[in-house]
């Protein structure tokens, strides 16, 4: 068998036959491959360590007609902890969800591994906030693929945003509409819901997550995220229902985007 050498995060793991599992590996070069992880369902299994959700490693791997197979293995990072915390594990499984949909077979996936490795990394500290990191991934993924949302702008009537009240985001659209051109008199959003919307998609990725917000700017920024997300997924979120039934947990307290 022909080999190769790989560093990838496993983004998903299923059961193949009595013994063994099956992966899904993100890797920056290749992509999604497939992996057989033999005899991975036992914990004493020699590739047990390896196959786990999370799971960064470098791999040496056999390639075989419809699977890769793990001949040598070490573990780079493990993010043990994303899978012994239940509300961690409800943000940290969108962010494989997605990785899952928008990473590309066969091309450069580099932006993707290192958002989602600094992501992971941003879940594992003490005072990491599980759902602002995974609202930031949404929207810097969605960014870097090419789905960057209008934030300086009007998109109908190319006004220049000047943070006063009465802006919106339009999901089906792209970005903003101003005030004038949405004709309501609805409230919009708060500068600093803009404010944190481009700090996601602009900041540099090692601090893209190092940063935090209000309740309100939350309550504000939630549902165009999400929605705008699952627009341009183009099918539902599966892991988004488990990750709402965690969200009213106690904050630590940052530095605040806010006006």
């Amino acid at each position: 068998m022909a080999q190769i050498k790989v560093k990838g995060i496993v983004i998903q793991q299923d059961p193949m036959g009595e013994k063994d599992k099956r992966l899904l590996v993100l890797t920056a070069d290749m992509g999604k491959i497939p992996v057989l992880a033999k005899g991975a369902k036992s914990q004493s299994g020699r590739f047990a360590a390896p196959s786990q959700l999370f799971c960064y490693s470098s791999f040496v791997l056999d390639r075989g007609k419809t699977f890769y197979y793990i001949k040598e293995y070490e573990i780079l990072e493990s993010f043990y902890g994303l899978r012994s915390n239940v509300d961690v594990l409800a943000y940290a499984s969108i962010m494989l969800e997605l990785s899952r949909g928008f990473s590309v077979d066969g091309e450069d996936n580099s932006e993707l591994v290192r958002l989602l490795l600094y992501g992971l990394h941003a879940l594992e500290q003490k005072d990491a906030d599980p759902y602002l990191i995974a609202q930031t991934f949404m929207l810097r993924l969605m960014s870097d693929s090419g789905f960057r949302p209008e934030l300086d702008h009007c998109l109908r009537c190319g006004r220049v945003y000047d943070q006063t009240e009465g802006w919106h985001f339009r999901e089906e659209e792209g970005g903003l509409v101003c005030p004038a051109c949405m004709g309501t008199t609805q409230r919009g959003l708060r500068p600093g819901a803009v404010a944190a919307m481009r700090y996601m998609v602009d900041a540099p990725v090692q601090k893209v997550y190092k940063f935090t917000i209000s309740d309100e700017i939350r309550q504000q920024i939630k549902q165009p995220i999400r929605s705008y997300t699952v627009m341009n997924l183009g099918m539902p979120l599966k892991s988004l229902a488990f990750a709402e039934n965690v969200e009213n947990m106690d904050l630590k307290t940052r530095p605040i985007i806010d006006n």
